[in-house]
């Protein structure tokens, strides 16, 4: 997959996370069943879930051929200090990126369960 392709799935699994949080009853409690309202928050639960999926997998795709790149100790440093402590955790993300979808992307896939069964409820 073209990295420009991961990233656009990478956008839309996050931002449509928050998009339901915003749509959900508990927020917002004059949700109807069969309404719009519910209709987009299960198309846009589906679509999140399946953009989680698709880095999830793209995850595992690269965990076998991923090469870390490797980092100068003197260069790490001043990095880290000129970023005041940040970017020690940025170049670690870099380190373990596979790992870094696969668990990260998986607990955010996880989370679309309740809304997609709560799409689906108001659907009706």
């Amino acid at each position: 997959m073209n990295g420009s392709t991961a990233a656009w799935f990478a956008l839309i699994g996050f931002l449509s996370l928050i998009v339901c949080g915003f749509i959900h009853p508990e927020i917002k409690p004059d949700i109807k069943k069969g309404s719009i309202q519910s209709k987009a928050l299960l198309l846009i639960s589906i679509i999140g879930a399946f953009s989680c999926l698709v880095m999830v997998l793209q995850g595992f795709h690269l965990w076998g051929s991923w090469e870390p790149p490797t980092f100068d100790s003197s260069e790490v440093s001043r990095i880290s200090s000129k970023a005041r402590g940040r970017g020690g955790i940025i170049l670690l993300i870099i380190r373990i990126f596979p790992q870094f979808l696969v668990f990260g992307f998986g607990f955010w896939g996880w989370q679309f369960n309740q809304y997609i069964r709560l799409g689906l409820s108001l659907w009706r």
